[in-house]
């Protein structure tokens, strides 16, 4: 259960900011989620003209915020096995979310991934958090980011200090070195500028995946980070229609807030969808029993 502070209901609302290119069906179901439990926020999507008319969220065009992602591109150094243009942006997004609240004149936000399914209602968690710098998932995942303006400015100063600073650019190319020498996938990306940001400048920030909570925000479903696992994912209980995990060594269930459906499983994110009112739908339940059933019923 979720400590809910009484002085958070004479606090306004935190708007939601998710930044997406393209119409993927999974962003529609993130932004349907965040509506259902919080309907008195301001939820924005800045995208494209591909995803301009979908639902529960306010739209705003990227290229109208991209003034200074377009500076950052200049100095950016490609430094990973993943794509030139997802890579860019998933760092160009903090620049152009900063365009976009300083326009808004937003004190606060929650940026979310697209792939992230919220449950719970955003004030009643985050409005302790405000003092801040940032929230974060997993020690570096920035899913579910809690951001003030302020902080958001002394990041995105940050990241041009990663690509320019030669120190910091000389740390990167080796983190990356070390990557292509074990033949390893991936490579340098936003969260390890998350990562080295809790060391380089300041440690005023909130882990939001910590098992010792009464609540946790999933980093990425696909990894048990000490819950029950099944079928290459964490386990889920519903209570009341709202997920839990069971801890592996005390058996102790704790709630999750957002479940992240990071890689390939956001195939499966259309299982865990409630309704509108809140609510398992039916044939959710049905399929899930007859999935589990065929597996068990394998030689």
């Amino acid at each position: 259960m979720i400590t809910t502070n009484k002085a958070h209901c004479s606090q306004k609302e935190i708007p939601l900011i998710f930044v997406h290119k393209g119409n993927t069906p999974y962003l529609s179901y993130a932004l349907m989620h965040a509506y259902f439990f919080n309907k008195e926020a301001d939820i924005f999507l800045l995208g494209d003209k591909s995803n301009c008319n979908v639902p529960y969220a306010t739209h705003n065009f990227i290229d109208q915020y991209s003034a200074s992602a377009k500076k950052f591109e200049k100095v950016y150094e490609h430094l990973s096995s993943n794509h030139y243009e997802y890579e860019l942006l998933c760092l160009q997004r903090w620049f152009i979310i900063n365009e976009f609240i300083k326009e808004k004149q937003i004190e606060h936000f929650l940026c979310l991934d697209s792939d992230v399914l919220l449950y719970c209602n955003v004030k009643d968690v985050f409005s302790d958090f405000l003092s801040c710098d940032f929230t974060i998932c997993g020690g570096y995942t920035p899913n579910v980011t809690l951001f003030s303006n302020k902080s958001l400015e002394k990041f995105c100063g940050y990241l041009m200090d990663l690509y320019t600073n030669p120190v910091y650019l000389t740390r990167l190319r080796k983190c990356y070195r070390d990557f292509v020498d074990s033949q390893t996938p991936g490579g340098i990306c936003d969260m390890t500028a998350f990562y080295h940001y809790q060391t380089d400048v300041s440690v005023n920030i909130k882990e939001l995946s910590d098992i010792q909570n009464d609540y946790y925000f999933d980093a990425n479903i696909n990894e048990s980070d000490g819950f029950e696992t099944e079928n290459g994912l964490k386990k889920i209980y519903w209570l009341n229609n709202i997920p839990y995990g069971k801890t592996e060594k005390e058996g102790t269930l704790i709630r999750f807030c957002a479940l992240h459906f990071q890689g390939t499983s956001k195939r499966q994110i259309k299982d865990y969808l409630l309704n509108k009112r809140l609510q398992r739908p039916h044939w959710i339940c049905l399929k899930v029993k007859s999935f589990f059933r065929r597996r068990k019923d394998r030689p």
